[in-house]
């Protein structure tokens, strides 16, 4: 069975998010930061996943003259002093960390699959993308996610 294709949901399941992500003032100065980092902009599809934006991230502030040795799986997100489990469904200001990874409040970003694995169990939770699942497999879980026909 085919969704209803009412031209305000199709807006609101293809619509995106525009993000601020800042890195934390008290990390700057200890990653290295000669002046003020201005924050990374980015408009995100709905249905992202942050782990799967980590990379570009971590590349515009590393750009930006920081002296950060590690991966992705030391970044993690706060908004207004909470760490981040998910993505934030409002378009929010983030900051970002490179330090100090909270592992008593977040799960640690793996390797892009296991990061995709996850995401996946998470969506399956929901009832309303069984039809989802009937087609999508790793390799084509973010088109799928956003597939018009879906």
């Amino acid at each position: 069975m085919t969704a209803p294709q009412n031209p305000i949901t199709r807006a609101i399941w293809d619509g995106t998010l525009p993000i601020k992500f800042s890195l934390d003032s008290t990390e700057a100065a200890a990653l290295g930061a000669k002046a003020i980092v201005e924050p990374y902009f980015i408009e995100a599809p709905r249905c992202s996943y942050f782990p799967l934006w980590t990379s570009q991230i971590r590349k515009y502030f590393v750009d930006m003259a920081l002296n950060f040795i590690g991966d992705d799986a030391d970044i993690w997100y706060d908004v207004d002093g909470t760490p981040l489990k998910c993505p934030p469904p409002l378009p929010w200001p983030v900051t970002v960390h490179f330090k100090n990874f909270p592992a008593d409040k977040l799960i640690r970003a793996q390797a892009i699959d296991a990061t995709q694995d996850f995401f996946m169990s998470m969506i399956k939770e929901y009832p309303n993308f069984e039809k989802l699942f009937e087609s999508v497999t790793n390799d084509n879980f973010a088109n799928a996610l956003c597939n018009e026909n879906i």
